[in-house]
């Protein structure tokens, strides 16, 4: 059964990183912490709307994607995410890395990574071919 807080980050709005309205809290090699400015105050300024919002890199989408939202709770000056409490972004950082289950990645550059594709499909045609030159040693 979900929880109440679960069904409404569901339906909640999840900012993209790239929105010129983010602003980057804390950031490391596995996530970032920003703030959304989607408020103005009085005076006409931007202002946040009181959450935190975690990215993480999602390999599928290729882009940082909102992993959770954490609620700051002015009167403990700290984060809550569910039953857990945060002083710091640090020990945000420490939690998601040991509880959430994600792997340290390491920086891939553009070129790299169209040198692994290629040398993917590469590996894969040998493959192909290796396997129709050992049906056809069978064909005798």
């Amino acid at each position: 059964m979900m929880k109440k807080d679960e069904k409404n980050m569901k339906g909640m709005f999840k900012p993209r990183i790239t929105n010129k309205l983010i602003d980057i809290d804390y950031e490391d090699k596995n996530i970032k912490i920003a703030k959304y400015y989607n408020k103005r105050d009085k005076y006409g300024y931007h202002m946040h709307n009181g959450l935190s919002y975690i990215y993480v890199f999602d390999e599928y989408e290729n882009r940082e994607v909102v992993h959770a939202i954490l609620d700051f709770d002015s009167m403990s000056n700290g984060w809550w995410y569910g039953s857990n409490f945060f002083n710091s972004h640090e020990e945000i950082a420490k939690f998601w890395a040991e509880k959430m289950f994600l792997p340290p990645r390491e920086f891939v550059s553009k070129k790299d990574k169209e040198r692994m594709e290629m040398e993917s499909l590469i590996n894969a045609h040998i493959c192909e071919v290796s396997e129709g030159m050992m049906s056809l040693s069978h064909v005798g």
